[in-house]
């Protein structure tokens, strides 16, 4: 799912900040920077089992879809059951999808519990800032 209305982008990105508990916290500061720094946004969430090359293949196909050749900024949350449950190996792999094919975009990133995800159960948020 792709999304481009700043309303709903502004929306998807509060649910993500009401992690509890992080492995590394993203707050409203790291998105407002995307945000200002940005003339536009898009923003992806997606859901899988784990951290899984299906998982990995559908990121890399919305973020295909969206543009990733001009992304300059990036805003990115990985929700979880468990912060354990999602290890830096994952992080990594997550990370290595994001930046394919890109310019080496400046990227906040952060992994919280996600009470919304079910046992073994990932979502990833991005929100995609394009050069102004």
């Amino acid at each position: 799912m792709i999304l481009t209305e700043i309303e709903k982008i502004d929306s998807l990105v509060e649910e993500v900040l009401g992690y509890e508990s992080c492995f590394i916290r993203v707050d409203r500061n790291d998105y407002e920077a995307v945000k200002r720094g940005s003339a536009t946004l898009k923003a992806v969430s997606i859901r899988g089992r784990s951290v899984d090359k299906p998982l990995l293949a559908k990121l890399d196909a919305e973020l295909e879809q969206a543009g990733r050749a001009d992304v300059g900024r990036i805003f990115l949350s990985i929700g979880c059951s468990s912060v354990d449950d999602v290890s830096y190996d994952d992080a990594m792999s997550v990370l290595k999808v994001i930046e394919k094919g890109s310019e080496h975009p400046n990227l906040v990133w952060g992994i919280g519990e996600d009470a919304t995800c079910n046992a073994n159960e990932v979502r990833i948020t991005l929100v995609l800032g394009y050069d102004k």
